[in-house]
């Protein structure tokens, strides 16, 4: 039952039902009688406190609201990487800093997306951030001028290497394959084969065939390898980058120009000079029964021929 509404004092009466739960600064209050609720503005009363900057609002007050904060996702499109990577929560107005870690090889391209900013060398410095946004970084191989043919024989192999600027597998990129006959490897020396690694996105293979006698009785064995100087050591540190057999014919090497992987020899993805290397020789590490620093007495010839999948 409501009761007409009155005053006390001068201060107007809100009448409220039995039962009806009573709000008073936050808290409720349950009434089992009808109870005035007074409006009073504190600014009115005196010996009330005032909030000021020598007295602020309580730790934990309503009015205490932390600064609204946005999402910045960091994503690359490959050949790097980029950190802070994902999401990561900025508070509005700031700025994000991220830094980008390209492959071997590679370069950072562009950074884009809905962030804005700006890239110095592999630092990326996000605009201030006012709502969600996203960084995209791409990257890029790095130009590199490609060496000149048979230029850059190591010292200690000077007398052993065997290298011909005009004798190449040129072009690396062609599709199908190609081959180069009558290949010699000559007596007690190492072929160096020169070429220029230009088939970035693609996979393929080099194969070597012969018709000269095994060499299962002599203990020595062909070897085959990619390098980067002629006669050098292997490109990457993957067994598929070498191959040794007693009788060539067929035996197979895979490459590729995309990725590292476990079964391909990685060559790298920006165009560059490297060698395929050829020698018959002892290799100790096979335990044949041969003498460590033993060479084939005489020319070796075979075929060889390469092309992309």
């Amino acid at each position: 039952m409501l009761e007409p509404p009155s005053s006390q004092g001068g201060v107007p009466v809100v009448p409220r039902r039995l039962g009806q739960p009573l709000r008073t600064r936050g808290r409720i209050a349950w009434v089992g009688a009808v109870v005035p609720l007074v409006f009073v503005l504190l600014s009115a009363c005196p010996g009330l406190p005032q909030r000021s900057e020598s007295n602020p609002a309580p730790e934990g007050d309503d009015d205490d609201v932390p600064p609204e904060a946005h999402t910045v996702s960091a994503a690359t499109t490959g050949g790097g990487e980029i950190a802070p990577a994902g999401a990561t929560v900025v508070p509005r107005g700031q700025t994000l800093g991220l830094i980008l870690a390209p492959d071997a090889g590679m370069e950072p391209r562009d950074v884009q997306g809905t962030c804005g900013g700006v890239l110095e060398g592999l630092e990326f410095t996000t605009d201030p951030v006012v709502g969600d946004c996203t960084v995209a970084a791409s990257f890029r191989p790095v130009e590199v001028e490609p060496a000149e043919y048979c230029s850059e024989v190591p010292e200690d192999l000077q007398d052993l290497v065997a290298c011909d600027p005009d004798l190449d597998l040129d072009d690396w990129s062609g599709g199908g394959s190609s081959g180069v006959n009558g290949l010699m490897i000559p007596s007690g020396r190492i072929l160096a084969l020169p070429f220029t690694a230009n088939a970035a996105g693609s996979t393929g293979f080099a194969e070597i065939t012969n018709n000269m006698p095994g060499l299962v009785a002599t203990g020595l064995r062909w070897h085959g390898w990619f390098s980067v100087v002629p006669g050098g050591e292997r490109v990457e540190d993957n067994p598929y980058c070498r191959r040794f057999s007693p009788n060539p014919n067929p035996d197979r090497l895979r490459w590729n120009q995309t990725e590292p992987t476990q079964w391909e020899c990685h060559l790298g993805v920006a165009p560059r000079t490297l060698y395929f290397n050829m020698e018959v020789a002892c290799i100790p590490e096979l335990e044949t029964g041969c003498t460590p620093g033993e060479r084939y007495d005489g020319d070796y010839w075979l075929q060889l021929s390469h092309g992309t999948h």
